[in-house]
């Protein structure tokens, strides 16, 4: 399966998720697969307030934690269509590296004492708190 050869020698999985019913279909089905792996996994909400499915209920209900949140922002969206980097975009920046250090940290404590990269151990570690929600850019409409 190649979705089972990406994930070879991965420490941690982020998985991500918008608030709409079809996206929680398939993020079901990514969980399974990182649990069959046992690879510890987090989600990181796209769209955050756009739709209207319980991301965080779904989420909590199968045990994995939020990771971050990236709030719907309509210039976002048109920026991201335009094929131009949201680099400049100090709300994302920040909730992106927020979402890096979590995974880290998490990939870091599920190692074994003494495994390299990639040598996972056996049980997921808990994310913590989840980072709050990017906010809309001064201005962007939500």
């Amino acid at each position: 399966c190649p979705a089972v050869h990406a994930l070879a020698g991965a420490d941690y999985l982020v998985l991500v998720a918008e608030p709409t019913e079809f996206s929680l279909h398939d993020i079901g089905v990514a969980i399974g697969l990182a649990k069959e792996l046992r690879l510890p996994a987090g989600v990181l909400v796209n769209k955050d307030g756009f739709g209207d499915a319980d991301v965080d209920r779904f989420c909590a209900e199968r045990g994995l934690p939020v990771i971050g949140r990236i709030a719907f922002d309509r210039e976002r969206a048109r920026s991201g269509a335009a094929g131009k980097l949201w680099h400049e975009d100090r709300a994302f920046m920040e909730s992106m590296e927020a979402v890096i250090e979590t995974a880290v940290e998490a990939a870091l404590a599920s190692r074994r004492p003494g495994a390299p990269i990639g040598g996972r151990g056996e049980e997921a570690p808990s994310a913590g708190e989840a980072p709050g929600r990017v906010p809309t850019r001064e201005g962007g409409a939500a």
